[in-house]
């Protein structure tokens, strides 16, 4: 599937840099910092296409007629407020197509949540492991 290197998502998260500024800035920091964690064979240094995991204990969709999430592909949105100038840019990146498994996205998760500087919740779980243990209780 094209469209689904970083610098797509980076060109597609910006509108193709018609949405910039210091808090885009910052939000394309940050989707790089995820991405790389979330997609350790496509990091933006290698700027390389996402490929879908072959995972045979990954949950195969039912054939119904009822509606399917996307399976491949990035989705992208933007949120418009009444009242504000700014749109506020989403993704929507199917993991379970990209990724092995769920521990290794709560992983992932984790790492990001320690380079960006967000900590453990005042309640609940703490230390190494605890978005998969969060995860969990869910």
């Amino acid at each position: 599937m094209t469209g689904t290197s970083r610098a797509d998502a980076k060109r597609s998260f910006t509108l193709g840099g018609a949405l910039d500024g210091p808090n885009i800035d910052q939000a394309v920091q940050k989707l790089e910092i995820l991405w790389n964690h979330m997609f350790p064979n496509a990091t933006s240094a290698m700027d390389v296409e996402v490929v879908p995991t072959l995972n045979p204990d990954r949950v195969q969709p039912k054939e119904d007629d009822q509606p399917r999430q996307p399976d491949g592909g990035l989705l992208f949105y933007y949120e418009l407020i009444a009242g504000e100038s700014t749109v506020y840019p989403k993704i929507y990146v199917p993991v379970r197509t990209y990724c092995p498994n769920d521990l290794f996205v709560c992983n992932a998760i984790e790492k990001f949540y320690n380079d960006v500087g967000v900590e453990d919740p005042e309640v609940g779980e703490h230390g190494q492991g605890w978005v998969a243990r969060e995860i969990g209780k869910a």
